[in-house]
């Protein structure tokens, strides 16, 4: 009989409420652009003007090979960020939220000849992030720019 104490004990590991989802196969860089965003409003990019979707680029204060390696190591601090790809110029994470365990994707990409670093968060389930990817993206934004 599945009692009080294993449906605890399954919700604690995540194996009642994992909403992690297929990592997308559309992610990286295509012809100087981070994917596209769904018509969900649970995705924001640096690439997308609209209201809905769009953020503002991660400005580089310093050279970008080393701007890079300090949004890694931000990154690499952050709880439930992992690091999934990393090169001189693109990083991708998977970020997993702590209570229902949702699976979002963030990537970082710096264009050459550009002082900034493009953004693209989103989430992998559901329709509505309640604002999750966005505040992410800031939070990362204000640690970045201390």
């Amino acid at each position: 009989m599945f009692g009080c104490d294993d449906y605890i004990n399954q919700f604690k590991s995540g194996g009642i409420h994992d909403f992690s989802g297929k990592r997308p196969d559309n992610l990286g860089i295509k012809n100087g652009q981070l994917a596209a965003v769904p018509k969900s409003p649970n995705c924001v990019s640096s690439q997308n003007g609209s209201k809905k979707h769009g953020i503002k680029a991660f400005q580089l204060y310093d050279d970008p090979t080393s701007e890079m390696l300090r949004l890694k190591d931000i990154l690499g601090n952050l709880k439930g960020v992992t690091i999934i790809s990393y090169t001189k110029d693109y990083i991708y994470a998977e970020c997993k939220s702590p209570l229902m365990r949702f699976d979002d994707d963030l990537e970082f990409y710096h264009a050459p000849n550009s002082n900034v670093f493009h953004v693209r968060s989103a989430s992998r389930l559901g329709y509505s992030d309640l604002g999750m990817n966005r505040s992410r993206v800031e939070k990362i934004r204000a640690l970045f720019e201390k």
